[in-house]
């Protein structure tokens, strides 16, 4: 059963993740109108979700969760594609549910050895790379060939943003979670 704690954090995280994303994410795209241009600002929301996973400290689904309300609340944005493409957004919900999977599922191991940080990097670097990749699984299903040759395109350029802020971002995540865990004790 989950805790009223774990629902006011699902709720707050996606809150935020909505706030971050219509002030500063969906700028990219929404300035340049170049599909996936807003992966130059990856760093903003992979704080976020490297927080998020060690905040739910290895317990399933409360990111597939999180994640997927604020799909649901980011469908009015820029983030993803054009405002309100729902099937344009089908991939967040698949890379959601993988990365909750497959990330938490090493939590114990890495919390053993000590060494979250690592599994806080990794599981942002993961779920940020994961994400356009799967997209390009989905949009061919929606969009023209061409539009998914500019995306694919943009993101092939862009990758080695994605992965450097996805690093950053996985990092400054756990700092903040230190800070916060450390804080919430007192």
């Amino acid at each position: 059963m989950w805790s009223s704690k774990d629902i006011a954090c699902i709720i707050f995280l996606a809150v935020l993740g909505l706030v971050s994303t219509a002030l500063v994410v969906q700028m990219a795209g929404l300035i340049s109108g170049i599909p996936g241009a807003n992966y130059v600002f990856t760093i903003v929301l992979a704080v976020q979700t490297s927080f998020s996973f060690l905040a739910y400290e290895g317990r399933r689904w409360r990111f597939f969760v999180q994640f997927s309300l604020f799909t649901f609340m980011v469908i009015p944005t820029y983030l993803g594609g054009p405002p309100f493409d729902v099937p344009g957004r089908i991939h967040f919900f698949i890379t959601g549910f993988l990365a909750d999977l497959v990330i938490n599922s090493f939590y114990e191991t890495f919390k053993k050895r000590e060494k979250l940080d690592w599994w806080s990097v990794s599981g942002a670097l993961l779920f940020w790379v994961m994400l356009p990749f799967s997209a390009l699984l989905i949009r061919p299903l929606f969009y023209s060939p061409e539009a998914v040759a500019l995306f694919a395109n943009v993101v092939l350029l862009l990758l080695p943003v994605i992965i450097a802020e996805s690093i950053a971002g996985g990092y400054l995540g756990y700092r903040i979670y230190l800070r916060v865990r450390k804080d919430s004790f007192k």
